[in-house]
């Protein structure tokens, strides 16, 4: 009876390794080199939104362990206001009113994965990211007379790193959790032209900055 059992587990520990062995060779066939991924963010209550609040995130493999990644941004926005009125005191307003909006955000990260557990994998990220963001406004009212025109320009240029691990759940989907700090230069420039109501000024400045962008969760999908 013991030969029996003996020989019953010896055939169990026999067939689960091979078993292993042919799943860890189903893991090693999937291959990344060369395919595309689009990257989303992973809200509250599990909620898809763009990552990283770009427009656009996505990645392409150059191999199994290294990477490249773009996002992109973009957002422009017009509005030509004209209003009249006569108020209580019987005054009459007319306002015209002016303002466009316009940014840019432009990241581009090389990572690399250092150590995989099965379907896991730990990386590292760094890379180069530029924001460009350019506001103008234009008011002219009457009663009470007023006239501003002001243009406000903020510009940023940087690095940032990244840390990460990418869990696989299938061949084509990836969860990913990451954290990334940026070292970068900024500068402002708030500028308003001289009218017959106001004094002009040019105000300018600049920083040097190393700020964390916090924790983020995100969804992978390959093809």
């Amino acid at each position: 009876m013991k030969k029996v059992i003996t020989a019953i587990i010896f055939v169990g520990l026999f067939y689960s390794s091979i078993f292993a062995q042919e799943a860890e060779e189903k893991k090693e066939e999937v291959d990344l080199s060369g395919k595309f991924a689009l990257m989303f963010q992973v809200g509250s209550n599990f909620s898809l939104r763009t990552f990283e609040g770009s427009t656009i995130s996505a990645k392409y493999q150059i191999s199994n362990v290294s990477s490249v990644r773009f996002s992109l941004s973009t957002n422009f926005f017009g509005d030509d206001t004209k209003q009249d009125a006569i108020r209580a005191d019987t005054l009459y307003s007319k306002l015209d009113e002016e303002r466009n909006f316009s940014n840019l955000d432009l990241s581009i990260y090389y990572l690399q994965k250092l150590r995989s557990f099965d379907d896991i994998g730990f990386y590292v990220g760094v890379g180069p990211f530029v924001r460009l963001k350019n506001t103008f406004t234009k008011l002219n009212e009457t009663q009470p007379e007023m006239q501003f025109e002001g243009t406000d320009i903020n510009n940023s240029y940087g690095v940032s790193f990244i840390v990460g691990v990418e869990w696989f759940v299938k061949k084509n989907i990836s969860f990913l959790a990451e954290y990334s700090s940026s070292y970068f230069y900024s500068t402002s420039q708030d500028y308003q032209p001289s009218t017959s109501y106001t004094y002009s000024w040019n105000t300018k400045s600049s920083e040097w900055a190393f700020s964390s962008n916090g924790a983020k969760i995100g969804l992978s999908l390959y093809f």
